[in-house]
């Protein structure tokens, strides 16, 4: 039998719960954390890093959200997409997707400085246990974009779930203020944000 956890418990006690279709108590449950900023903490059932969960489960719902993402940016552009996938709940799931996108390169941010790696970037992620994200990529040209036009990389951000939207609005401000770029492409597994 498949474990999903629903985090009952932890509605109850804080008096929240999760309202969406239904999907979303497959993809997502409740518990509590030690952070100041916000007790609850969504976690996925499907990511395989706080409940169990198959390897073709955690594989499949990344590749498949790369697919949708190569479907909507259409071939072409769906060849120049460069993904990055936010550390550390969203790396693995960053990857599946640039799988999915056919090949497409990746990159994730990291909470740890690594000696004599130059930073290509940074940005804040405000409800986080650990705030600061930081870019450090091998290639930081992926990063930079080429211009606009029709011939510009897309940007494909990766997060497990979409709270309140500000990790990525801060990641494209960081960004764009040194390299703007046309498009950016958000991606997710839920998005809980209100209207």
């Amino acid at each position: 039998m498949d474990v999903v956890w629903s985090g009952d418990w932890v509605a109850e006690r804080l008096g929240v719960a999760l309202e969406g279709d239904g999907d979303l108590p497959e993809l997502l449950g409740l518990a509590l954390r030690r952070n100041p900023k916000r007790a609850h903490l969504l976690v996925s059932n499907v990511l395989g890093k706080h409940v169990p969960q198959k390897p073709s489960v955690v594989y499949g719902a990344g590749y498949g959200l790369g697919e949708r993402v190569r479907a909507l940016l259409g071939e072409d552009r769906a060849r120049r997409a460069v993904v990055l996938g936010y550390a550390e709940t969203a790396t693995g799931l960053g990857h599946a997707v640039a799988d999915g996108l056919r090949d497409a390169p990746y990159l994730h941010s990291t909470r740890r400085p690594v000696a004599g790696v130059a930073q290509a970037g940074g940005f804040e992620e405000a409800h986080s246990h650990a705030t600061s994200h930081l870019l450090l990529p091998e290639e930081p040209e992926l990063l930079a974009g080429d211009g606009t036009g029709s011939d510009a990389s897309v940007l494909v951000l990766v997060d497990d779930e979409f709270s309140t939207g500000n990790t990525v609005l801060n990641t494209i401000r960081a960004l764009h203020g040194s390299h703007p770029r046309e498009r950016y492409v958000i991606v997710a597994l839920v998005d809980m944000r209100s209207a």
